[in-house]
């Protein structure tokens, strides 16, 4: 489809925030589409500050995946320095972004480690921020800037942290609760994520799951743990039945919210990631002086080469440089080694980033936005289609058009999405459980 001249600057603008170091932690962060095609959002800051996105999925469901989308998306940022853990693995889910995280934790240990240098640093911000305020300076909420980058823990696997009978599991929730709690106004977010969206994995804290928001829920094994995960919202909008692959999210961006659903980018292969992370690793910032004063020699000796990449050896410790110093490439990558990735990644940035080209989707049937090659589109089968639903009244589901055609599961709904758009047929949920879509001519003679 050819693109005015207005299109094609929109889709280059667009390319071209996806580049290392060029978006900003303050602008809206795109994690997929919503089912009419417009772009979905799940932004760890906004204008109101900082926030605490929780994503929560079964196995299978596309939660890691989900997670790589919003690290891309915080390692394309110019202002977002990234702490990040995962104690059930032993951090192989997060491991291929190893070389963009400021700080990475394996243990139960070392993230309660982590997480109380997040909470000195929250109280160092605050304190300053107050010294600002009472000079009349500086903003209500901090405002993320290569200065003051906006720090973001994520979090996988929260169970294996939280939901655990011992005293650091304890000790970690306490700290986490705290950072949820006191986060929203010095440039402190959270990204925590879980299969089992459980109060037991909070660690039975209430006051942590009171401060989880937006919420992204993937499938679940159990109709409760969805309605757990999603407070407040009608169960007309809790429908099992638009989870037919991986990928597909609810949606709900504040507790009173109905929940959207929602398809997410694809960057699950370590490859991609990796090229990715080695990309934009020479552009990540450093901690600012005042955080990396307060995080203290927890920070200052942190490991910086968990998976004894380099030299075999555990601690690493970096100079406390100027702020605005740019971060020396041989700390994680060379020049080199990113220049020669740079071509390559951006094959994967254009999975992330494509926005233009994504059409509009019927979220029951996400596995085939176009039909192959050796089914093509002709005349008779769209007619075989009208004439089917001219002798439903009452519509048909996809299967029975499937049936009444002989195609292919992915020809049809490719054709059913290509009418729904030329506003040929309409379609409707059923009700119940299942709840499948019945399509009807839109103009029925």
């Amino acid at each position: 489809m050819a693109r005015t001249a207005t299109a094609e600057q929109a889709d280059q603008a667009d390319q071209q925030e996806w580049a290392g170091g060029q978006r900003s932690a303050r602008n809206p962060l795109p994690v997929g589409i919503y089912e009419d095609g417009t772009p979905a959002h799940a932004s760890p800051w906004t204008k109101v500050g900082g926030r605490n996105i929780f994503v929560c999925g079964a196995m299978g469901s596309g939660k890691s995946n989900l997670l790589n989308v919003l690290l891309a998306g915080l390692f394309s940022c110019h202002d977002t320095i990234v702490f990040g853990a995962d104690v059930a693995k032993s951090g192989k889910s997060l491991a291929p972004w190893i070389s963009c995280f400021d700080w990475f934790a394996t243990t139960p240990e070392d993230v309660l480690t982590m997480l109380r240098a997040m909470n000195r640093i929250i109280g160092a911000r605050a304190t300053e921020g107050a010294r600002s305020a009472a000079q009349g300076k500086g903003d209500a909420v901090l405002q993320p800037s290569p200065r003051l980058p906006l720090l973001v823990g994520v979090f996988d696997e929260l169970s294996a942290m939280l939901g655990r009978s011992t005293d650091v599991a304890d000790a970690c929730t306490e700290e986490m609760t705290q950072i949820a709690e006191t986060d929203r106004e010095v440039a402190v977010a959270l990204i925590l994520a879980t299969q089992k969206p459980t109060q037991d994995s909070l660690g039975n804290s209430g006051r942590l799951k009171s401060q989880l928001n937006p919420v992204l829920a993937g499938r679940m094994n159990r109709l409760s743990d969805l309605r757990w995960a999603l407070p407040n919202a009608p169960a007309e909008a809790l429908n099992l039945g638009v989870y037919t692959v991986p990928g597909v999210w609810l949606s709900q961006d504040g507790a009173d919210a109905s929940p959207l659903p929602m398809r997410s980018y694809a960057l699950y292969e370590p490859a991609d990631v990796a090229r990715l992370a080695a990309y934009y690793a020479p552009h990540r910032p450093q901690l600012d002086a005042v955080s990396r004063l307060a995080a203290g020699p927890d920070y200052a000796n942190r490991n910086r080469d968990p998976f004894n990449l380099d030299s075999g050896t555990r601690a690493v410790t970096s100079p406390a440089a100027p702020v605005a110093a740019k971060p020396s490439p041989t700390r994680r990558v060379t020049k080199d080694t990113a220049t020669a990735a740079s071509a390559q990644a951006k094959a994967a940035i254009d999975q992330v980033a494509d926005l233009p080209d994504l059409p509009p989707v019927d979220l029951d049937n996400l596995t085939q936005l176009h039909p192959p090659a050796h089914e093509p589109v002709d005349p008779d089968a769209i007619a075989a289609i009208l004439t089917a639903l001219h002798n439903a009244p009452d519509g048909l589901t996809r299967a029975e058009i499937q049936t009444a055609t002989g195609r292919s599961k992915s020809w049809t709904c490719e054709i059913l999405a290509a009418m729904t758009r030329d506003e040929q047929v309409s379609h409707t949920r059923d009700t119940g459980k299942g709840g499948q879509r019945r399509y009807r001519l839109a103009h029925p003679a």
